[in-house]
């Protein structure tokens, strides 16, 4: 694999461009420890808030939480059910919102119900969304759409739908959640 460094090397040799790599470098070092340092305040502020939160609100509590820290405009939590001998992700929580039965996927259909064979994030930066796709958000206008996979034993029992207008370029709200849809995990299993 070849670092950045020589990549930048390679591409200066070839183009006749000047790149100040050392620069460079120290700034992305800067940028990924600032993000560590981001992650470890919002799991620090999440440990504290949610230690005085009865066990039977927390999954409730933690989603509000994600949206509440990365500004959500509106977000859903789907938790998978059967129904009529088909698997479907159905809403428990909503936030900026109210809960609709249309907002229902089944495995595989729509943005919520592929995440049922994905298993992995997925992030759409300043997105209008076409009509003709499946998101329990609906139509959003140049918002950032985040769809993260709550797991247990491998299987994706819930999927958190979030809509934000802010565009931090540091956020990873994948790494940044993952204990907090660990325990959405856990709660929802017990």
């Amino acid at each position: 694999m070849i670092s950045f460094a020589a990549s930048c090397a390679s591409i200066s040799r070839e183009c006749n461009i000047n790149f100040v790599v050392p620069y460079t470098e120290t700034v992305l070092n800067y940028e990924v420890e600032k993000s560590h340092n981001y992650t470890a305040q919002i799991n620090h502020r999440y440990l504290k808030y949610i230690s005085s939160i009865p066990e039977n609100k927390r999954v409730e509590k933690t989603f509000t939480f994600i949206c509440n820290e990365f500004q959500c405009g509106i977000g859903y939590l789907y938790v998978l059910k059967k129904s009529k001998g088909k698997k479907i992700y159905i809403p428990e929580n909503s936030y900026g919102d109210v809960i609709k039965a249309e907002r229902c996927f089944p495995v595989n259909e729509g943005l919520v119900g592929s995440m049922y064979s994905s298993r992995t994030s997925k992030t759409f930066l300043n997105m209008e969304m076409e009509k003709s796709v499946r998101s329990g958000l609906g139509c959003t206008n140049k918002a950032n759409l985040h769809l993260l996979p709550v797991t247990k034993n491998g299987e994706v029992i819930a999927v958190i739908e979030i809509s934000t207008f802010t565009t931090n370029q540091l956020v990873n709200i994948d790494e940044m959640t993952k204990g907090m849809r660990e325990e959405i995990a856990r709660l929802l299993a017990a």
